[in-house]
């Protein structure tokens, strides 16, 4: 007789100990709901996207939703740039096109230096010919950099002053693809050399991760002269060029430019409803 009242107190006694956890995974569940169910009562689609992608940071959702959604062409759609990476903002505005049309840039959170010229990488000397006339360089930027300006070429300093042609070669490390040439006088009693490109080399770095490149530097010091030695080897590049660009609008740190070419070709020939989105955008 004793055994039932005592096996049915170890079964009350189980199930509050078995529900007294569920309880409180409930209460904290609820707790954590609740927040959520409020925002999703209490705002609409758009503000959800525009707390969840950003405004003018993040994917910059609303900052490219205000800009795009009023060109005139609803084929066109602009480039995106980012301060690192292509954050694929196409799946977040579904119904656009997305073959992407340089005529119009759009930066998103871009701080000042990603538009001015930056010393981005320094390079690593790995060989150097007996005597020492051609030198081999690597580095690699990790970023997308669209245009390479220059080079900075730190060399021990040497009594004459007789001019030393140089010619630096740009080599994609795979496939030995040669990038680009160029040759300068360099006078070889100067301990820095300031070497600009006489066209900024485009696009050089678009989608080239961690493969590195490669810089030859070719010393044609003439006879009877010692070549010169680099001590360090200084790549010189603008994230973001917007040499051929107009500013037109800038919200935060995001901006939309867009190509001096084709606004003056807009502001002159038309169409009126480009020149009238072009002109909001101006003056907005």
């Amino acid at each position: 007789m004793v055994a039932k009242p005592i096996a049915a107190a170890s079964l009350i006694l189980s199930g509050i100990l078995l529900f007294s956890p569920a309880q409180n995974n409930f209460r904290q569940l609820a707790s954590e709901a609740y927040p959520n169910f409020r925002l999703l009562s209490q705002t609409s689609f758009e503000d959800r996207y525009l707390l969840a992608y950003g405004d003018t940071t993040g994917l910059g959702y609303g900052y490219i939703r205000q800009i795009v959604d009023s060109i005139p062409d609803p084929d066109f759609f602009p480039v995106i740039r980012y301060q690192n990476y292509s954050h694929h903002i196409h799946l977040v505005l579904p119904g656009h096109r997305h073959t992407t049309d340089g005529r119009i840039l759009i930066g998103i959170d871009i701080p000042d230096q990603d538009i001015k010229k930056n010393i981005i990488a320094n390079a690593q000397r790995i060989n150097q010919t007996a005597d020492k006339t051609i030198s081999l360089w690597t580095f690699v930027t990790g970023y997308d950099y669209e245009s390479l300006t220059g080079f900075y070429l730190r060399l021990q300093p040497h009594q004459d002053n007789v001019p030393h042609p140089l010619k630096i070669s740009l080599i994609d490390s795979e496939g030995q693809k040669n990038l680009g040439e160029w040759t300068w006088d360099a006078a070889n009693n100067q301990s820095e050399i300031y070497l600009e490109l006489p066209q900024p080399l485009s696009g050089f770095s678009f989608n080239h991760g961690a493969t590195p490149f490669l810089v030859k530097i070719k010393d044609l010091p003439g006879e009877g002269n010692p070549p010169l030695t680099f001590e360090e080897v200084n790549i010189e590049a603008v994230k973001i060029d917007l040499s051929s660009y107009t500013l037109l609008h800038h919200r935060g740190s995001s901006f939309t430019a867009v190509r001096t070419d084709f606004m003056d070709q807009i502001m002159r020939d038309g169409p009126e409803p480009w020149r009238q989105y072009l002109h909001s955008l101006k003056h907005d």
